[in-house]
């Protein structure tokens, strides 16, 4: 059956960031941003929730895949310094998720 996934991505320990200003704040989230669509399938959706929240929409992940694939996408902010105006920032993000199957709408 049909399934979409939903994966939360929350940044934590923002206020290093936060206290740099919204454009530096805003900056790095941009980046954060690419560095998750740019490892995202076509089809797959991507957007920002909050200041520091994203939300993933991905199609056809099997439920046995569930936290290894929000553990790639946390990983995947993680894993490098994110430039901005010639910085560095290191993240860490929390994620969560749930699986949604089509033909019920209801959460698995």
């Amino acid at each position: 059956p049909a399934t979409t996934e939903i994966y939360t991505l929350s940044r934590q320990g923002g206020l290093p960031i936060n206290a740099e200003g919204r454009p530096v704040s805003d900056g790095v989230l941009t980046e954060a941003a690419r560095r998750l669509r740019a490892r995202m399938r076509d089809g797959d959706f991507i957007a920002r929730l909050d200041n520091d929240e994203f939300v993933l929409l991905l199609k056809g992940v099997d439920c046995a895949a569930l936290a290894t694939v929000g553990d790639y996408y946390r990983r995947t902010l993680e894993q490098a310094s994110l430039a901005y105006a010639g910085e560095g920032y290191d993240l860490t993000a929390s994620v969560g998720a749930i699986m949604v199957k089509a033909e019920s709408n209801k959460a698995a």
